[in-house]
C-alpha cells in the first residue's frame, strides 16, 4: 500500500467471492486483506484463498495506481495554484502599494496647493486703509461698519460669515456693503444763540 495512504476501496461485486467461502475462510481472507494493505506481507497458505484473493490483489493494485495519478496531478495543480496564488499576492501587494503612493502624493499635492492658496489669498488681503477706501468710494457713511466687516473677516483667517475663504474682497465687498448700515452721523448743532442769527 502507499505511504500515508489510510484507506482503501472494497467492491460490491466482491461480494461473490465472499459468499463462495465459510465463515472461518472469510475471516481469515479479511485478516489476510488488512494485513497486505498494511505492508506487513502476509502469507496465504490456503490454495482458496489465494485463488479467491488474486481478483481483490489486482484491483487493489489498480486503485493504487489511479491514486498515484490522482496524487501527482493535485501535486502539479497546487504548485500551479500555489505560483499563481503568490503571484496574484504579490501583484495585489503592489496595487495596493501603488494606491498608497497615489494617495500620500496627493495628499502632499492637496498640502502644497493648499499652503500655495492660502499664500495667493493671504497676499491679497487688503490693509484696513485699502479697505475702507473702496467701501467707501461704492457708499459713503459707512466707515464704522467697514472697519467692523474688515475686522471680523481678520479673525476668522479672511472667510466670510459662511466660513468661506475670501478670494475676490472687491467683489465680496461689493455685495456685502447694501447691508453694512450706515454710520450714525450726527447733525452739528448750532448754539442758541447763532440760531436767533439764523432767523433774522
Amino acid at each position: 500500500m502507499a505511504i500515508n495512504k489510510k484507506s482503501f476501496v472494497l467492491y460490491s461485486d466482491q461480494k461473490v467471492i465472499i459468499d463462495l467461502l465459510t465463515d472461518e475462510q472469510a475471516g481469515n481472507l479479511l485478516t489476510h486483506l488488512f494485513a497486505y494493505v498494511n505492508d506487513e506481507n502476509p502469507v496465504l497458505d490456503d490454495v482458496l484463498l489465494n485463488i479467491a484473493f488474486a481478483p481483490i490483489k489486482l484491483q487493489l493494485k489498480r486503485d493504487l495506481e489511479k491514486w498515484d495519478d490522482i496524487k501527482l496531478v493535485r501535486s502539479k495543480n497546487g504548485k500551479a495554484g500555489g505560483v499563481k496564488s503568490a503571484e496574484a499576492k504579490l501583484s495585489k501587494t503592489k496595487q495596493t502599494e501603488a494606491k498608497q503612493s497615489k494617495t500620500k502624493q496627493s495628499e502632499a499635492n492637496e498640502a502644497v496647493n493648499v499652503n500655495v492658496n492660502d499664500n495667493v489669498i493671504n497676499k491679497k488681503i487688503p490693509s484696513l486703509d485699502e479697505f475702507i477706501n473702496y467701501g467707501l468710494e461704492n457708499k459713503p457713511n459707512i466707515k464704522e461698519g467697514l472697519k467692523l466687516k474688515y475686522m471680523s473677516w481678520i479673525e476668522n483667517d479672511w472667510k466670510d460669515g459662511n466660513n468661506v475663504k475670501i478670494i475676490k474682497w472687491k467683489s465680496k465687498l461689493l455685495n456685502t456693503i447694501p447691508h453694512i448700515k450706515e454710520d450714525d452721523v450726527k447733525k452739528p448743532t448750532i448754539p442758541i444763540h447763532n440760531q436767533f442769527a439764523l432767523m433774522r
